[in-house]
């Protein structure tokens, strides 16, 4: 958080396999600190600048509605657009995204193994192989982001205090993204900050409820899925830290305190129609 002056940029460039190859860059700062920055090309940074602006609001929103008892936090990060095809996203430190936490409980449980196992028997015998999707959804460790949690615990009451920030941050995210009408929830666009536990949303292409217009059309508000809802105990959703964290974004956001959030959200939201039409007129 805050700002900094760069000094120089350290010479260590990270390439990041994925599709438009986006690079983490390095600053050293005239403080003695580092930060990082994931650079993307190619891609129009503004509307996730906006975004950011979006959560900021409601985020002291619900600070104003809590009248200083517990607010629940949404995650926040820095996005610097350079031109209308690049700029620079805040590189949030100590996450790891649900993907990785997947291939790490499916791989040391022989998981992948068996899936590929399945996949081949289904071929030989005729049959249509599985999508990848429902294969996922099935074979998905329920327990995944809970053994996370433990992971970098340092004892009981720390493992409880990080369910419990975890279970405020989903809770209160899950609401903001369904005000905002956010999709493309897959395991690569949720973070999981192992620092305390928190839930970090990124990419934010696909919002403003673009998603239920796509080629394949998104029917689920925001993602719950069951490894997301193991950690949150016996209480579930219905009840404890989620549930209470949801309750307070909710009606701050239905409050008085939510009307500058709908006034921007409405500015945001007809600023960014034209790149919605082009992304989806891509079939994205």
């Amino acid at each position: 958080g805050g700002f900094c002056r760069v000094a120089r940029l350290v010479e260590h460039v990270v390439p990041l396999n994925s599709k438009t190859r986006p690079k983490k860059l390095t600053f050293a700062c005239g403080d003695g600190s580092r930060r990082s920055f994931l650079l993307k090309g190619a891609e129009d940074v503004h509307l996730d600048e906006r975004v950011m602006q979006l959560l900021t609001t409601i985020r002291e929103a619900v600070a104003l509605a809590a009248k200083g008892g517990f607010a629940p936090h949404v995650s926040t990060y820095a996005v610097l657009p350079l031109s209308r095809s690049s700029g620079l996203i805040e590189w949030v430190p100590q996450t790891r995204p649900l993907i990785d936490l997947y291939r790490d409980a499916t791989w040391s449980r022989g998981l992948t193994s068996a899936i590929a196992e399945r996949q081949a028997k289904l071929t030989k015998n005729g049959e249509e192989p599985e999508k990848p999707e429902a294969s996922s959804k099935r074979d998905a460790p329920r327990d995944m982001v809970e053994r996370e949690l433990a992971r970098w615990s340092e004892g009981g009451d720390d493992w409880c205090a990080r369910r419990r920030t975890y279970a405020a941050r989903l809770g209160g995210s899950c609401v903001a993204n369904y005000a905002l009408g956010l999709g493309d929830r897959h395991l690569e666009n949720v973070l999981l900050d192992v620092r305390d536990g928190s839930v970090v949303d990124v990419d934010w292409g696909v919002c403003f409820d673009a998603g239920t217009r796509l080629r394949v059309p998104e029917a689920v508000p925001f993602r719950l899925t069951p490894a997301l809802r193991f950690p949150l105990g016996p209480a579930g959703c219905a009840a404890g830290p989620f549930a209470a964290a949801a309750r307070k974004t909710a009606r701050a956001l239905g409050g008085p305190a939510g009307a500058a959030v709908l006034e921007l959200l409405e500015v945001v939201a007809n600023d960014a129609r034209v790149e919605w039409r082009a992304t989806l007129g891509h079939g994205k």
